[in-house]
């Protein structure tokens, strides 16, 4: 089985099935090399049937006995093994896990779109016991039918690893339970009437049995629990995100063709939040309780905290309603504080990994300066960041917190100034999400996340290039860029445009940010920032409905001119490329300088979502650039000699340029402002 290492909680559970497999298999080995050593061919040669009869005899007594000791512990730990894998918990391969999703939509899609409880109020007691790696929890809940038709029953799925679990609400309870898909139905008495109300509570216990093959439980560790309510409590309604996408494994299962996203104008989902069904904004609070020497953190504001019979308790309640996705986090941290315009600032990290912590902390001062000057008023008065192991690389923004992932933020080494400081940077992004995803939501249709993920990306980008300057922005943009290219190489399905995608990450994250700031160069920050704050402005904690791209586009091309208007739509609504190359340079000295002569080539493309291409006319305004020094590792002004946009055409163009110094480098784009299909012929060396 799989082994992993994280430095905050080392091998964990990991070890545990691992050392088991390896007795089992040095057993056998042991049993294989005894029997080798006594059929190994002595003296004059013989054949193999004879060298069996004389097998006992060569292995003496010693070698029997070690044969019968290793067949035994063999058989043992087998059959130890199998107990654990497939008694004490359940063993499926791939086939037969596609095999149950393809049930489970035959058997529930229908009620993909039903009417469900929406919680509108939460307050969570959490008991966390690391070193057993259980948790028993229970929430008392506030569940409201928000839509025009009443509920008679609805669907509730069951977490993996919860042996436990109940649903307590007046007038209602469980009449089947499913266990093969973890589902089960919630029946009321009295159907749910539009508009009613139900207090009532759900308690589960998360524990686990044995070892596994497969399918380990990464939220639940010794030192370093991070689980979201979406991973501990049943929730209602159908679960698309357990839906087989591959439409080659769709066809083998005789399933139909079936769209990633809702459309993007598909107006009956405008009120359902990118978040899930049934997820909009709750009141929330939450009492954790969890080892003594171990901080247990949740979204909110610290109201006691106690030690009671050798356990620590905390108590978070949240001042105003959030979006209802929150998470439970238990660690043995240190803690730094720090505090910028009323704003709390604390970094919980692993005592040996504090070395950048401090940048994390002037990541999250500059990013709310920003952010709250260009986008509007922070919603809290705390930014927590929590380290949490290494198995899981990413890092999430919960309301005023963020669980951070050691491996991409507190172990990183930044010593070569010259690399990204991508700490600095996903800290950024992680706090731009108060605003683009927290504050601003978005409807559960195509481009959703381009709301959320491409805006943060771009907000974070700018708090970058505020500290670092436009050369490190270039390194940043030519890394998405090429991220970006070989993601859409390996599109299964189809590459969707810009505005359209359909949960794409190479699109949402690496495009996303090639675009943003394709749109900063045409537009300027304070015109692009000026359509945000509208934007922001008009949906602000807005939930019917939710805002989608085509309100993104509209708060553009309010600041736009009908030319940016059209480059806006060229990158939004196709799937456009271009090829830049400089061809040709010449240089010729004058009394006071070189003149340049640049001939560049230059074509656009239309691409589909299979990746076919049809050329367009090319009429841009194009970044020209002439330089002392290699542009891909500028660390000074000085070093660009001349930077204009041409207007640039399809096939060949020529232009001279006047520079002050020998130009050692000649670049077309050589900001990575746009969508190049291959940026590494826009730079020429002299």
């Amino acid at each position: 089985p799989q082994v992993l290492y994280s430095d905050l909680n080392g091998y964990g559970w990991f070890l545990t099935g691992f050392n088991w497999y390896m007795l089992y298999w040095g057993a056998l080995s042991l049993a294989l090399s005894v029997i080798g050593y006594g059929l190994w061919q002595r003296g004059p040669e013989s054949k193999l049937k004879d060298r069996f009869k004389l097998l006992g005899y060569q292995m003496g007594s010693t070698g029997k006995g070690l044969l019968a000791a290793s067949l035994i512990v063999f058989i043992a730990t087998g059959g130890y093994i199998h107990y654990n894998t497939k008694v004490l918990n359940e063993f499926t391969g791939r086939d037969e896990s596609l095999d149950r999703q393809a049930e489970y939509e035959r058997q529930f899609v229908q009620y993909e779109d039903a009417n469900i409880p929406i919680v509108t109020k939460a307050n969570a007691l959490v008991d966390i016991y690391p070193e057993e790696r259980r948790i028993e929890a229970t929430a008392e809940v506030v569940v409201e039918n928000k839509r025009d038709t009443p509920i008679t029953r609805a669907l509730v799925s069951i977490p993996r690893h919860t042996p436990e679990w109940h649903i307590d609400i007046p007038g209602a309870q469980v009449v089947e339970i499913i266990d093969e898909f973890n589902t089960a139905w919630l029946e009321f008495d009295e159907p749910m009437m539009p508009g009613e109300e139900l207090a009532g509570s759900v308690s589960v216990v998360r524990d686990h049995a044995g070892f596994k093959d497969r399918g380990f439980d990464l939220m639940v560790a010794e030192n370093g629990t991070f689980i979201n309510n979406y991973e501990l409590f049943p929730i209602f309604g159908f679960r698309g995100d357990f839906l087989i996408s591959d439409r080659h494994e769709r066809r083998k299962r005789d399933l139909p063709e079936r769209p990633r996203a809702n459309k993007l104008e598909d107006t009956s989902k405008y009120a359902q939040s990118f978040f899930g069904p049934g997820v909009g904004f709750i009141d929330f609070e939450t009492t954790i309780s969890t080892s003594a020497d171990q901080i247990a953190i949740a979204p909110g504001y610290l109201q006691k905290e106690w030690t009671e019979n050798d356990r620590r308790y905390f108590h978070y309640k949240m001042d105003a309603p959030m979006v209802a996705f929150y998470s439970f986090l238990s660690a043995r941290h240190e803690v730094k504080r720090d505090e910028h315009n009323g704003v709390n600032i604390e970094v919980y990290y692993d005592p040996k990994h504090d070395w950048n912590v401090d940048i994390m902390i002037q990541s999250v001062k500059d990013s709310l300066d920003y952010f709250e000057a260009e986008f509007g008023p922070y919603q809290h008065k705390q930014m927590r960041i929590i380290e949490f192991p290494g198995y899981r690389s990413f890092a999430q923004s919960f309301a005023n917190t963020v669980p951070y992932s050691e491996v991409i933020g507190f172990t990183a080494d930044l010593r070569n100034s010259e690399d990204i400081d991508y700490v600095y940077y996903v800290t950024a992004h992680e706090v731009a999400h108060q605003w683009w995803g927290h504050q601003l939501g978005a409807a559960d249709v195509q481009g959703s996340a381009i709301l959320s993920e491409s805006l943060s990306q771009y907000s974070a980008i700018m708090v970058l290039q505020k500290r670092y300057g436009e050369n490190m922005i270039r390194k940043f943009l030519t890394y998405e860029l090429d991220r970006y290219l070989r993601g859409r190489s390996s599109e299964l399905l189809e590459e969707m445009p810009f505005m359209r995608s359909e949960n794409q990450q190479y699109i949402h994250y690496r495009k996303g940010s090639v675009v943003m700031m394709s749109i900063l160069d045409r537009l300027g920050e304070e015109r692009l920032n000026a359509a945000l704050e509208q934007l922001m402005t008009d949906f602000r904690f807005k939930s019917d409905p939710y805002p989608t791209t085509l309100d993104l586009q509209a708060a553009l091309n309010a600041q736009a001119t009908p030319e940016e208007q059209a480059f806006i739509a060229d990158i939004f609504e196709q799937i456009t490329l271009y090829d830049l190359k400089v061809d040709e340079v010449e240089t010729a000295p004058l009394e006071e300088g070189y003149e340049v002569t640049i001939t560049v080539s230059g074509a656009k493309y239309a691409a589909d979502g299979q990746g076919m291409e049809t050329e367009q006319p090319l009429e841009e305004w194009v970044d020209i650039g002439v330089f002392n020094s290699d542009p891909s590792i500028l660390t000074d002004d000085s070093q660009v000699l001349y930077k204009a946009k041409h207007k640039i055409v399809s096939g060949e163009n020529t232009i001279t340029v006047t520079v002050a110094e020998k130009p050692l480098y000649v670049g077309v784009d050589p900001f990575v402002k746009l969508i190049d299909r291959d940026s590494g012929d826009n730079v020429k060396r002299l």
